[in-house]
């Protein structure tokens, strides 16, 4: 916090006691340096807290500092740190009346609200000795990596089933419907077993009726009459499952806003001095976005995926359980794939979040302060910094979303390995007599 800087020569006395920090602990008097003169231009001028008096040095035609401000303590009701347009000022209310102190711009917001709070204590008639603020964590105390900015929490060491299941506390309002849902993706999943296994059956009628044409056409013609209804029945059941999760998903993030909005509003003032508008921002639209995009997708996505392999899994061993087994024979190069690629993309992803933050807060800065900025003619530096800040963002996604371009093909031609096994070990099955060409072909589409 840089209260002690930039002090007049005729302060320099109130600088050696006011930085004497003992015991970690520091004591008065203490300085504000506003960053706005009384004229309302870019200067400087002196907020300086006694046990008894506070005082405003402006620096004077000859270079020395002229008190402009004294009030005694003992007057002053409250002090105010307010906000307006592009700057702030502090302020104090009396008895009588209110005494406007200093302004600053948006750069020192957390400082004015830092010495705005010393003086409500010593109102208060609280001790004089203030505790000097906490240095932030660099590092996690357990693992000693590096953490995220803006955060003291290491994703490294998050219990991440706790974080799951406070997640999906979210969800327990609207248990019943979560219930249907999940009975529809139960079917949808279901249905989804068909049409491999009746393709198989109609390559079978194929090879085995050429000599009845009649009666092979009647057996397609019913298998595709059924194969028609599992369409429609699955199209239905994929619409009922998108009304469902856009609702539960709707509406659970409107829940987390209100719970992220309520939590914001309960932390301490310190909380919000160490962190920017933009990642606060962020917080609220960015990473609910994102757990709306995780609950509406990501988690129905997932459960399908399971109900289906495991289905799928089921019908291949009964198939023929050699071949299914061969086909695991890629699984082990899929695992070490995949636990090299995610901890590289989360970090990556991690970076285009925290670049977001900064982009946020450099719009926010600039829409409060854009009185000041065209007052002063710096529109063209504002332009320049907002286009550094989004350069930078779209440098981080660039980085995270090209993992996925080494990710992805790789994984298709591990997964294509099966494909070749099915064909070789299957076509040397169906030569032989042990398998019949519509299994394989079941088969062939049952790995797809």
């Amino acid at each position: 916090m840089a209260l002690l800087e930039q002090l007049p020569p005729d302060l320099k006395s109130i600088e050696s006691t006011s930085g004497a920090e003992q015991s970690g602990v520091l004591r008065l008097p203490v300085v504000f340096t506003a960053d706005i003169g009384p004229d309302g231009l870019f200067g400087c001028e002196y907020l300086v807290l006694w046990p008894e008096m506070l005082e405003v040095y402006s620096p004077g035609a000859s270079g020395a500092p002229t008190k402009r401000v004294s009030v005694a303590i003992a007057d002053i009701q409250e002090a105010r740190a307010e906000l307006y347009v592009g700057n702030g000022r502090i302020e104090v209310k009396t008895l009588s009346s209110l005494i406007p102190l200093v302004r600053h711009t948006q750069a020192v917001v957390a400082d004015a609200n830092t010495i705005v709070r010393r003086i409500n204590a010593l109102v208060k008639g609280e001790d004089a000795v203030i505790t000097a603020p906490k240095a932030t964590a660099t590092r996690c105390a357990r693992c000693k990596r590096a953490l995220p900015e803006d955060s003291e929490t290491c994703p490294a060491c998050t219990d991440k089933r706790a974080v799951l299941t406070r997640l999906f506390q979210f969800l327990k309002p609207y248990k019943s419907k979560v219930f249907y849902g999940l009975v529809v993706l139960f079917a949808v999943s279901l249905t989804e077993l068909a049409p491999p296994y009746l393709g198989g059956l109609i390559v079978d009628v194929l090879v085995n009726q050429r000599a009845n044409p009649a009666s092979a056409m009647q057996a397609i013609g019913l298998i595709v009459g059924m194969l028609a209804l599992i369409r429609v029945a699955a199209s239905a059941l994929q619409y009922a499952q998108r009304r469902l999760n856009s609702w539960i998903g709707a509406r659970t993030l409107m829940d987390i806003r209100i719970a992220l909005f309520h939590k914001f509003s309960e932390l301490s003032l310190g909380y919000y001095d160490k962190r920017s508008t933009g990642s606060v921002m962020s917080r609220i639209t960015n990473d609910a976005d994102n757990l709306w995009d995780f609950l509406m997708d990501g988690a129905p996505w997932l459960v399908s995926n399971i109900l289906t392999l495991t289905f799928t899994s089921l019908v291949l061993f009964r198939l023929n359980a050699t071949l299914a087994a061969m086909l695991l024979l890629p699984a082990p190069f899929i695992f070490l794939l995949t636990k090299w690629f995610m901890p590289r993309a989360r970090e990556r992803f991690r970076t285009v979040w925290h670049r977001i933050s900064k982009m946020y807060a450099s719009l926010n800065s600039s829409l409060t302060g854009m009185r000041v900025i065209k007052a002063f003619a710096q529109e063209e530096r504002e332009r320049a910094k907002f286009d550094e800040r989004n350069h930078k963002v779209f440098e981080a996604s660039f980085a995270a979303n090209a993992m996925w371009a080494v990710y992805f093909p790789i994984l298709g031609l591990l997964m294509g390995l099966g494909a070749f096994i099915v064909w070789l070990v299957g076509g040397y099955q169906v030569l032989h007599g042990t398998m019949t060409l519509g299994t394989l072909t079941a088969f062939s589409g049952y790995l797809m």
